[in-house]
């Protein structure tokens, strides 16, 4: 397992700590934090939201066990399922991304090695959002969107030139490839 996290404070200023401890003193101060988890199993899931005073076995068995789920909302907690970013994983594989109050916990199937490149160039090579669930949700969906732009560009093209093939008539062109 491995786990990062994002800290927003007054002022949009923001610092990455490579080995954070949540805890419930994280509900007691000003700062917004993203927690980052990658590949964890759901016994290590659970005790990271237990930790975070929230239901962690609840929370690990619906991530676990229902990956097609796309919102759930609880007591204290809301999950939201989403597909992994392409352009970083390629494999079906996905995420989920908990509200908390005054934390977001993305959970990521694997490991993602692109995933340090991702923060520097949307949140520590820049001001951050302002100190805000809100706002800080919204900067790492915007994160998240403006990375795919260059991958869906990619496949768009990639099925117009296929769909050019099968129009003209073309061998090399198949229906079941386009598929």
């Amino acid at each position: 397992m491995r786990m990062r996290a994002v800290f927003v404070g007054e002022g949009g200023s923001v610092t990455l700590d490579d080995t954070p401890t949540p805890g419930p003193d994280w509900r007691d101060d000003e700062a917004i934090r993203w927690l980052i988890v990658e590949n964890a199993t759901a016994a290590e899931l659970a005790g990271i939201f237990d930790q975070l005073q929230v239901r962690g076995q609840l929370i690990a068995d619906h991530i676990h066990g229902e990956h097609s789920t796309l919102w759930r909302e609880h007591q204290g907690h809301a999950i939201v399922a989403l597909p992994e970013p392409t352009s970083w994983m390629p494999t079906r594989t996905w995420f989920h991304l908990v509200s908390l109050p005054r934390c977001l916990v993305s959970v990521h199937s694997s490991e993602i090695s692109s995933l340090d490149g991702f923060l520097r160039r949307w949140w520590i090579d820049r001001p951050g959002p302002e100190p805000t669930m809100e706002d800080v949700l919204l900067c790492i969906l915007e994160g998240l969107a403006s990375e795919e732009i260059g991958e869906f560009s990619r496949i768009r093209y990639e099925i117009e030139g296929h769909a050019d093939g099968l129009r003209r008539g073309d061998p090399a062109f198949t229906v079941e490839h386009l598929e």
